[in-house]
C-alpha cells in the first residue's frame, strides 16, 4: 500500500481507494512508502482515458476527487482527473450554506435538550425576585453587592448580572486570596465563597447590602421580602416549599470610605492572630478606625477531648464557629453536633465562618463532631460572637466619610468626596490592579495597595472630585501586535497565491 502527499497550487485533494492524498506545507510533492519518504516528481498519473487538466486551471475554491491511481516509484506522470467526479463553483457554495446550518441545527438541538432536562426557568425566578424585591440595580449610578446564598454555580453574579463576593477565577490574585481566608472566607478550587461565610464587618466593610437566602439571617440583618426558592442543584427547587429571605444590611458601606491607616501596625496583628479569622477582622476594623475594640468575643472553651468541647454561652443571638481543617483526598463530611443536635454539615467546600442560631442562651453546651472521609481537625474550634451594637455605633462613623458615587460603569467611576483629615486615606472595596488609574480634580495621582489587597489613594484636607477608570495592562500593545500580524498574514496569503 502507498501513500501519496502532494500539494498543487494549496488544494486539497480526495483518492476513492486504499490509496489517500492530503495537503502538505511542502509544495515539493513525495511519496510515503512503509513510513519512508521518497521524493518524485510534482506530477500523479491516473488511467489514460481522464482528462488532464494543467495546474493553472485548478481553482483553489474546489475540490476534486481522483480514482485510485497506480504509480511506479522513479517515474513522470500527468496529474489527471476524470471530469465527471470535478465539483464545481456552485456545488461548494452550496456546501458551504449548507454546513453552517447544519452546525447551528446541531447546537440548538442540544441547547434544546439541556433546558428540557435541566430546567433552567430558576433565572427567570430570580430576575423577577430582583424586579419584584427592588433591588437590581436600576440606578446606573449606584454600587452595592448582594450575596445569593443558595449558589448553583459560583459565577451566579456573572450569569445573572450582579455584583457579588462569590466568584470562579482562574487567575485569582494571591493577595486577594489570602485576604479572603484571613477573614473566613472559604477558598476552594479556585473559588472564594460567601455561602455562609459572611460576617457583618465583613458584608459592611465590602458593601454587601443585600443578602438573598433561604437561612435564618434575622437575628443580623432585617427581613424585607420573601419569595419562593429557586435553584437546580439543591433541595429546596425539588421541594418547591422553602421560602426565600431577602435581608438588607443597613450598615454595608459605599464603593468608597475615609479610613484611618497603619499598615505596619495591620501587618504586626495580622501575623501575631495568624489563622484566627476572628481576631483578624477585629484588627482590620480597629485599623480603619484607630480604635482597639473587641467586636468579636470568644466564648471560654473546656476541651474534653479531641472532638469533644464544652463552652459557656451568652445571650447573644448568633454562634460564629470556625474549624481548622485539612484534608488530603478532599472529600469529607464534618456533622457539627450542640448538645447533640445536629446544626450543620460541613464538606471541602464549606470550610469558612459558620453562623448558627443560638438556641442554648445562657447555658453550658457541649460541641462535638463526627467526621467521615480523611479530614482533620487541628485544633480546638473558634467559637465567638459578636458585640453589634458597638459595631453599628463604629460602623457609623465610616459612613460619615463615604464617597459619592456620581457615576458607574463596569470600567469608570466618578464621585465626589468631602475630607476633613490629612492622616486619612481614601479606601475602596475594588481589588488593587495596575490598570487602574485614578485622578483628583482632574490630576492623575498616585494609588495605594491597601490591606496589600485594595485600591487607595491619598487625599487632602477639602472637597475633590475623584475619577477612577481602568484600562487592561497590555491591551493596547497587544491589539496593535495582532493588527501588524493579521496584516503580515494577509501579504503573505496574497503573496502566496501569486507565487
Amino acid at each position: 500500500m502507498y501513500r501519496y502527499f502532494f500539494e498543487i497550487a494549496s488544494i486539497p485533494f480526495e483518492i476513492k481507494g486504499q490509496t489517500e492524498i492530503s495537503i502538505h506545507s511542502s509544495m515539493q510533492p513525495f511519496i510515503v512508502e512503509n513510513e519512508e519518504m521518497v521524493d518524485v516528481k510534482y506530477n500523479v498519473v491516473c488511467e489514460s482515458n481522464m482528462k488532464v487538466i494543467k495546474e493553472k486551471s485548478i481553482y483553489a475554491d474546489e475540490v476534486y476527487k481522483i480514482d485510485l491511481c497506480q504509480i511506479e516509484e522513479g517515474k513522470e506522470y500527468d496529474l489527471c482527473i476524470p471530469e465527471k467526479m470535478l465539483l464545481n463553483k456552485k456545488d461548494i457554495k452550496i456546501i458551504e450554506l449548507l454546513l453552517p446550518l447544519l452546525v447551528i441545527s446541531e447546537l440548538s438541538f442540544n441547547i434544546l435538550l439541556i433546558y428540557r432536562d435541566n430546567d433552567f426557568s430558576y433565572i427567570n425566578d430570580y430576575n423577577e425576585f430582583l424586579n419584584r424585591g427592588n433591588i437590581a440595580y436600576n440606578n446606573k449610578d449606584d454600587f452595592y453587592r448582594m450575596e445569593y446564598t443558595m449558589i448553583n454555580t459560583s459565577n451566579d453574579s456573572l450569569g445573572l448580572n450582579y455584583r457579588g463576593i462569590t466568584t470562579f477565577l482562574s487567575t485569582f490574585d494571591t493577595d486577594v486570596i489570602n485576604f479572603m481566608i484571613n477573614n473566613g472566607y472559604s477558598y476552594k478550587n479556585n473559588t472564594i465563597t460567601n455561602n455562609n461565610n459572611n460576617t457583618i464587618i465583613m458584608d459592611s466593610l465590602l458593601g454587601v447590602k443585600r443578602i438573598y437566602t433561604p437561612k435564618d439571617y434575622s437575628t443580623i440583618y432585617k427581613k424585607i421580602d420573601e419569595y419562593q426558592c429557586s435553584t437546580l442543584n439543591g433541595i429546596f427547587y425539588e421541594l418547591g416549599k422553602t421560602k426565600c429571605g431577602i435581608y438588607d444590611n443597613k450598615n454595608a458601606l459605599n464603593f468608597g470610605y475615609m479610613i484611618n491607616y497603619d499598615e505596619k501596625r495591620y501587618l504586626k496583628e495580622i501575623n501575631s492572630n495568624k489563622t484566627n479569622v476572628f481576631e483578624n477582622q477585629n484588627s482590620l476594623l480597629n485599623n480603619m478606625l484607630n480604635k482597639d475594640e473587641k467586636y468579636f468575643k470568644s466564648y471560654k472553651i473546656k476541651p474534653i477531648k479531641i472532638d469533644k468541647y464544652k463552652y459557656k454561652l451568652n445571650d447573644e443571638n448568633t454562634i460564629y464557629l470556625y474549624m481548622y481543617v485539612y484534608s488530603e483526598k478532599k472529600d469529607f463530611n464534618i456533622s457539627v453536633y450542640i448538645n447533640d443536635k445536629k446544626v450543620t454539615d460541613l464538606t471541602y467546600n464549606d470550610l469558612g465562618i459558620q453562623k448558627i442560631k443560638n438556641e442554648w442562651k445562657n447555658q453550658e453546651i457541649t460541641l462535638t463532631f463526627d467526621v467521615k472521609g480523611d479530614a482533620q481537625i487541628f485544633t480546638a474550634p473558634l467559637l465567638y460572637y459578636l458585640d453589634q451594637e458597638t459595631l453599628e455605633n463604629d460602623l457609623k462613623t465610616l459612613k460619615e466619610n463615604e464617597f459619592k458615587l456620581k457615576k458607574v460603569s463596569n470600567t469608570y467611576i466618578n464621585g465626589t468626596i468631602d475630607v476633613k483629615d490629612d492622616n486619612k486615606v481614601l479606601f475602596t472595596s475594588i481589588p488593587y490592579d495596575k490598570g487602574w488609574t485614578v485622578k483628583v480634580d482632574g490630576k492623575k495621582v498616585k494609588v495605594q495597595k491597601l490591606y496589600n489587597t485594595f485600591l487607595g489613594v491619598k487625599l487632602k484636607e477639602g472637597k475633590h472630585k475623584v475619577e477612577f477608570e481602568y484600562s487592561t495592562p497590555g491591551l493596547k500593545l497587544g491589539t496593535s501586535i495582532s493588527i501588524i500580524s493579521i496584516v503580515l498574514m494577509i501579504l503573505y496569503l496574497k503573496h502566496e497565491k501569486e507565487f
